[in-house]
């Protein structure tokens, strides 16, 4: 009788990723490609055998980031047991969340980066002004008088929040209800549908939260032409959003008409980064390293040596 052939199971495809010490770390092609990044490098090189940068993650969080992705590719279809593993991981990881959540942002690790943010803003619903303050090592320059002030002006934003659920029911409710006005970064009060406020994750909680919605709902790392951007292309979206083609007509036309201050743009969003970013990424596939620099607003302070080097080194970035 012939003896069956046995089929072996070709070993996984191994990349090196090289953290801001210049550690070299071995992984799974698989693993790497959960962060956009890594995957958009690896889609644009021809030659595997590359070392590829990580600059701006030192190799412990960057391992941590890999441990997470190594597990999450194993039991993503297993929900209690992602449930649990997150909520461990949360716990072991605490203190260096804040760089875990800066790390996965960086890399584009959708899926990591979405949980650690909610994890901060759920346990942050528990924590006081101070507490919080210390935690993301925030200096208090009010004076007691501006404090108090500030707090009498804004009581709903230092009450602890009660742990609250709702129905599906109630879930479902869409409000087209006027909602306070949003303060920009000047001050200026921008008043406009609740339906589209909610589309805001941050105002959406506070929305949430709130005993009175007669209050002004501050946004204030963010200039009201900015804000005013944003709250048109959320108002544009929810027309749209069913309609694929009309959606990415839309995108095309803002990304093409906000092209000055897209950067601006990604910066007071998160909501759109994703379609923001990608537009962002399509066009440097067609600008030079001078323009990109000049985008950007990064100062070239390598020599003429070095940079000759660190080319040699890095071909596949600059083809």
């Amino acid at each position: 009788m012939a003896e069956t052939a046995t089929e072996s199971v070709p070993p996984a495809r191994k990349i090196t990723l090289k953290s801001e010490e210049g550690e070299l770390i071995e992984i799974e092609e698989r693993v790497a490609r959960q962060s956009d990044v890594i995957k958009n490098i690896l889609d644009e090189v021809e030659s595997q055998n590359v070392d590829i940068p990580v600059p701006n993650v030192k190799a412990s969080i960057l391992n941590k980031v890999i441990s997470y992705c190594t597990f999450y590719l194993q039991k993503k279809s297993d929900k209690e047991a992602l449930k649990a593993f997150n909520k461990e991981f949360v716990e072991e990881n605490w203190n260096i969340l804040l760089d875990l959540i800066t790390a996965t942002n960086y890399l584009l690790v959708k899926q990591m980066y979405e949980f650690m943010c909610q994890a901060v803003a759920n346990k942050m619903k528990k924590m006081s002004v101070e507490e919080v303050r210390e935690y993301f090592g925030v200096v208090n320059d009010y004076t007691p008088e501006e404090e108090e002030e500030y707090r009498a002006k804004n009581k709903w934003a230092f009450k602890q929040a009660p742990i609250t659920t709702q129905n599906s029911e109630n879930t479902a409710e869409t409000s087209t209800d006027s909602v306070p006005p949003a303060g920009s970064e000047e001050g200026e009060l921008v008043e406009h549908e609740e339906s589209v406020a909610r589309q805001s994750e941050v105002i959406k909680n506070i929305l949430d939260e709130l005993e009175s919605p007669n209050v002004d709902i501050p946004v204030s790392n963010v200039k009201a032409c900015i804000v005013d951007k944003v709250i048109s292309y959320c108002t544009s979206y929810l027309e749209k959003k069913s309609d694929e083609e009309a959606l990415k007509a839309l995108n095309k036309e803002f990304v093409e008409e906000n092209w000055n201050i897209i950067l601006n743009l990604i910066t007071a969003t998160s909501y759109m980064n994703e379609f923001l970013c990608q537009a962002v990424a399509n066009k440097m596939k067609n600008m030079s390293i001078e323009e990109v620099r000049e985008f950007f607003g990064v100062v070239n302070d390598f020599t003429p040596e070095e940079e000759q080097e660190y080319r040699a080194k890095n071909k596949w970035a600059f083809k």
